[in-house]
Parts: structure tokens; sequence; C-alpha cells
């Protein structure tokens, strides 16, 4: 019985190595649940006519001052330490989730492992 069973798994998973698993997402708008209530259009404006002129300066401000953080190129982490034993690469393409899996635990077993390509 434990052969037939060890033959069966074998099986299973030699047809699984076709299966494409990919952590990106390639198409199609998503809908976002956020739980955020969001005021109409008039709504909007009848607030923004509410505020004085210095609160409405401070909002500009603010608004500016995020256009330029989201412009600014972000640096991309490639390991993370995790209680300064085990360390987790991040993935260098979209699909690479196993080879980063392996990376990881390959460092902290052997303390040296290959790239993830």
């Amino acid at each position: 019985m434990k052969k037939l069973l060890i033959v069966f798994m074998s099986i299973v998973m030699i047809l699984s190595l076709g299966i494409i698993i990919n952590a990106s997402d390639t198409g199609g708008e998503k809908t976002i649940i956020t739980g955020e209530i969001a005021p109409t259009p008039e709504e909007y404006e009848e607030y923004l006519n509410s505020l004085t002129d210095e609160e409405l300066k401070i909002i500009d401000k603010k608004i500016k001052e995020a256009e330029e953080l989201a412009n600014q190129p972000q640096p991309r982490a490639t390991m993370i330490n995790i209680g300064g034993a085990y360390i987790v690469y991040q993935q260098e393409q979209s699909n690479y989730c196993v080879p980063a899996c392996i990376k990881s635990t390959l460092q902290f077993i052997n303390g040296d492992s290959p790239s993830q390509s």
C-alpha cells in the first residue's frame, strides 16, 4: 500500500511541474474594497468651500509634497533579515516566488546560496 501511495504521489508531483504559478497581476481592472466612504463630488466641493485660505494652502502644500515623494525613485530591498539568522530575499522577477524561498532556505542551511535566476 505504501509503494502504491509513493508511486501515486510521484506521478502527481511530476504532472504538477507543468503548472506555472505567477504572483503578478497581468491584466484586468481590480476592485479594491477599502471600507472608505468617499464623498460625492458635491460633498467634496462643499467641503472645500468651507475651508479657510490658510487651510487650503496647507492642503496644496501637502499635495505637492506627496507628488514630489511619489516621483522619487524608491529603493528596492533585496533582503530582509529576520532575527539575525534567517534572511528573506525579495523576488528578482515577479514570478520568482519559489527561487526566492529556496535561496532563503539554502542561505539559512548552508550559509551560501546561488542566485535566483
